[in-house]
């Protein structure tokens, strides 16, 4: 806490406010004085607090005042009694009170309902234990951090899972040893064992789309329990692809048939001789395809230059237009082409001509082209150098892939594999399909019901109309950026519940657990924002901090700048 007067919590930066607000000064300054009116001096100096005025509402300052004999404790769950003990004797006048959860202490009140807290927010002085809310925490107040409990304190999920796919899930354990099973809808999925406090990886498969309710069981010496783990899967979404080679070879052969086997629409186009080529089409309606342009391109999500495809000037000029625009290009290098890249690339030479990878368990070898670059985007890589990666130009991606032969994986019974390794770097650099609204979930995992959900709109519309089931979410547009949008739901049923745009079909699904579920993973979300957001750690709080800012209301800026304009409107009418 600052031992200033005065402090502000500025919307725009304070350099920025004074440099405007000292040029208007010098301005209606001059007006001023080349009236010929009465009460030059008093004119000037209503100049200079109509300014100061709006200064202040913009930088809302706060005021170093005396707090209070209302000081108060907030006991939250897992709290240490020997530091609350501590803090008693220090501050015996505090009013100590106690959040459902945590355990009782001599004296305390037991509050009957945690809403109960935004009465008090203005009186408390320390929070102890997990902490609370973010929607709670009391401005300037001290928190003391509690004990972690035993369970699970970090978990990390995938991003968007997709049907027929693997994914880990990967976490922290804290505790003695314990075992944790993977359950989906088909039974076990995955199962550790794990030794006192140590990081976890759970894998699963996807069958299908849909949303599910897998479990973790967990049992340790002093915890036998279950939570609920929901996982929303998703279809694959096809891509449009265009192969341009100069020849066929059996990479791209076996590429073309994987990604037609996925479902996405394929237009080969091989040349065959210096004026005549061949046109192959999967999942795709017949089209003319000549040459590169930019209306061409427009039309597919990633274009994949094989086989020394050559791209001539005007070509690259249409490519890296098309990129700026959100298109995706993969360059499958052949030898002839590495001493001059195309498309930006810069190379270096590299030791070896084959790599190992680390993959789901299991070392693979591949050859590869001796060339490596560090300026891109690892999407496949070993400790030595970057195999597959991209560069980001405009709203799209360029990237390549130096590992010539992968098909054999295939013959090696490796489907799987093959088939991870091309979806990870297809989809790298594909377009991003552009949608006008989009909407995220700001709110950690897990959320509870009957507690905020916090949710940001990027949308193109003016106006946009977000629903959360059948409610409609209040909108408020950010102060500096447009297009950008805040709001808040408020999930009273535990299940799933979505978030919805009725103007572009956009959704959003989540769930919502009761307050019994996930709760070290709780403890340790609200003790890590609870120690960003509050003033410190330490068990105990001098005298000294008795004193706390408060927030000048901005009414009273605004009823002295309505004077002080009124004054200069009326005085030279006296």
């Amino acid at each position: 806490m600052s031992d200033a007067f005065l402090q502000f919590e500025p919307v725009v930066p304070p350099s920025l406010v004074w440099s405007v607000a000292l040029a208007l000064i010098l301005v209606f300054s001059g007006f001023e004085v080349k009236r010929h009116a009465r009460f030059k001096v008093m004119r000037l100096i209503a100049v200079v607090v109509s300014v100061i005025s709006v200064c202040a509402i913009v930088l809302r300052p706060s005021v170093l005042t005396e707090r209070t004999s209302e000081n108060g404790m907030v006991l939250t769950p897992h709290y240490i009694k020997s530091q609350v003990d501590s803090l008693h004797r220090v501050h015996p006048q505090y009013q100590i009170v106690t959040t459902s959860g945590a355990a009782e202490y001599p004296g305390a009140r037991q509050l009957a309902d945690d809403h109960e807290l935004l009465k008090l927010t203005h009186t408390i002085r320390i929070v102890v234990g997990d902490g609370l809310p973010d929607y709670y925490l009391p401005e300037g107040a001290r928190y003391i951090k509690g004990e972690l409990p035993t369970g699970i304190v970090q978990l990390k999920l995938p991003h968007r899972i997709i049907s027929n796919r693997k994914y880990s899930i990967v976490g922290l354990w804290r505790g003695a040893a314990a075992s944790l099973v993977l359950k989906g809808p088909g039974g076990k999925e995955d199962s550790i064992r794990l030794d006192r406090n140590q990081s976890f990886e759970l894998k699963f498969q996807t069958r299908q789309a849909g949303r599910f309710e897998y479990t973790i069981e967990i049992r340790s010496e002093d915890l036998v329990r279950e939570e609920k783990l929901p996982i929303e899967v998703h279809e694959p979404e096809p891509l449009r692809v265009l192969i341009w080679q100069q020849y066929p070879s059996a990479e791209t052969r076996f590429l073309k048939n994987f990604l037609i086997e996925q479902d996405h629409r394929v237009v080969v186009r091989t040349q065959t001789s210096k004026a005549n080529y061949r046109l192959e089409y999967g999942n795709h309606k017949q089209i003319p395809v000549n040459r590169i342009t930019y209306d061409l391109l427009k039309e597919f999500d990633v274009l994949i230059l094989a086989n020394e495809s050559s791209p001539s000037a005007s070509d690259v000029a249409s490519i890296e237009q098309a990129v700026r625009d959100g298109l995706g290009v993969l360059w499958l290098p052949a030898e002839a082409e590495l001493t001059k890249p195309p498309l930006g690339f810069v190379f270096s030479q590299a030791e070896t001509d084959t790599v190992q990878i680390k993959w789901e368990g299991s070392v693979l070898v591949f050859p590869t082209w001796p060339v490596q670059s560090k300026e891109v985007v690892p999407v496949i890589s070993n400790a030595s150098r970057v195999l597959a990666g991209y560069i980001s130009k405009g709203a799209g991606k360029i990237g390549y892939n130096l590992l010539p032969e992968t098909y054999p994986l295939l013959a090696n019974a490796k489907s799987e594999i093959y088939g991870a390794l091309w979806t990870r770097i297809i989809e790298s650099v594909a377009r991003v399909s552009s949608k006008s609204t989009i909407i995220q979930l700001h709110s950690q995992f897990p959320v509870y019901t009957n507690e905020p959900v916090e949710l940001t709109v990027i949308s193109m519309l003016s106006k946009p109309l977000v629903r959360f089931d059948s409610l409609d979410v209040p909108l408020r547009e950010h102060l500096v950026i447009d297009q950008y949008w805040s709001g808040r739901a408020w999930p009273v049923k535990t299940g799933w519940h979505q978030v919805r745009s009725p103007e572009d079909s956009v959704t959003l699904n989540f769930y919502s657990f009761d307050r019994d579920s996930w709760q070290a993973l709780r403890a340790t979300n609200l003790q890590r924002s609870n120690e960003l957001l509050l003033t410190g750690n330490s068990e105990t709080v001098s005298e000294a901090e008795s004193n706390t800012y408060r927030t000048i209301n901005p009414v009273w800026f605004f009823i002295t700048f309505l004077l002080a304009v009124g004054f200069l409107w009326l005085a030279p009418k006296v």
